[in-house]
């Protein structure tokens, strides 16, 4: 009786352990993964600094499912080509996709895909056909490491929070206003471009050895950056050279770095440092005269036109007003062909 009851609690346990391996791969079903039209309003559409983006009008989201990240292929087949805000949470896109994910709506202003998961397989290309594409959040999001996505050039707010990078290349963003790359492995301070208006960059909770003062310097458009419980270089003294830096510059910092007591550090700035924020700084100046000029130029060419334009509304009834009395009337050519034909029947008759 005893080894009987011990081989059914085997059995048992075979038939709950394949019920559940069922259940685990069991691709979900339609009704599962619905898009739903939401109140833009119910989604936070603002950045951390307050600027208020662009507002949508057309939003959609996933349902709640909890903290279980619910297996899909790809997009849901129904969203509106017009859709503006598609917000989507706790998804594991488990297969390979690309650029032509989003191609059908590329009215996407707002895109927050937060605890994602995005296979290895994943192209670098997914987001590139976004090209109105203003606020991109991969807030937690897995993705394979080290994967740099192409970013839209249009992208003005970019949340990277605890995502698995160690690199960060954001040159080619010239209209970027506020990055949160918070919790990440980043090592040193992530490229960016020179001229874009930065308001805000968060580097909260990381260990960035390879900080430089001399790589910071050369984005002297940043005006506000938080750093709280980050530790930066690995000599004790960069930390506190960066803290100088922003109290003469006049950046704000409400949440500085961990720096370690200080041990007689020189906190005079290496020439590097003051020779990156001078180009910084030249590179905007002349980028203001070019808005300037270029300002200057569209004033007088719509000066010009609207005198055309007004010399015209002006005249033109007096001119019609001369034709008419003068009885000016156009005649059509006579066309020679006809003349040579009338003229041939004159010539036979005098040969006659």
């Amino acid at each position: 009786m005893l080894r009987t009851g011990i081989i059914l609690k085997k059995c048992w346990l075979v038939l709950v352990l394949f019920e559940f391996g069922n259940y685990a791969i069991k691709e979900p079903t339609p009704e599962l993964f619905i898009i739903e039209k939401t109140d833009c309003t119910e989604i936070t559409l603002e950045y951390k600094k307050g600027t208020k983006s662009k507002k949508c009008m057309n939003c959609s989201s996933t349902p709640n499912f909890g903290k279980k990240r619910m297996r899909v292929l790809s997009l849901p087949v129904g969203l509106e080509t017009k859709l503006e805000c598609l917000y989507m949470k706790n998804l594991n896109f488990g297969e390979k996709n690309d650029k032509t994910m989003f191609k059908d709506y590329p009215h996407l202003t707002h895109l927050h895909m937060i605890r994602n998961s995005l296979s290895d397989e994943t192209e670098i290309d997914i987001f590139e056909m976004l090209t109105n594409l203003e606020r991109l959040d991969l807030f937690d999001t897995s993705i394979k490491p080290n994967r740099e996505y192409n970013v839209p050039k249009s992208v003005r707010f970019l949340d990277y929070t605890n995502l698995n990078i160690t690199t960060l290349n954001l040159e080619h963003l010239h209209m970027l206003e506020e990055l949160v790359v918070s919790k990440t492995r980043l090592r040193n301070f992530p490229k960016l471009h020179d001229l874009a208006p930065i308001q805000l960059v968060e580097l909260k909770r990381m260990n960035m050895i390879n900080f430089t003062l001399d790589e910071f310097a050369k984005y002297c458009n940043i005006e506000e950056i938080n750093m709280d419980n980050t530790t930066l270089g690995n000599d004790g003294c960069t930390c506190h050279q960066l803290i100088e830096w922003v109290k003469k510059y006049g950046i704000k910092m409400e949440y500085p770095p961990n720096c370690q007591p200080d041990n007689k550090c020189s906190l005079e700035f290496s020439q590097a440092s003051l020779k990156n924020r001078e180009v910084c700084l030249a590179k905007n100046s002349h980028k203001t005269l070019y808005l300037i000029i270029a300002g200057a130029v569209l004033l007088l060419l719509l000066i010009v036109l609207a005198i055309i334009g007004l010399a015209t509304y002006l005249l033109y009834p007096k001119l019609m007003k001369r034709e008419i009395e003068e009885g000016i009337e156009v005649k059509e050519p006579v066309k020679e062909e006809t003349v040579e034909e009338e003229a041939a029947p004159d010539d036979e008759i005098v040969n006659k």
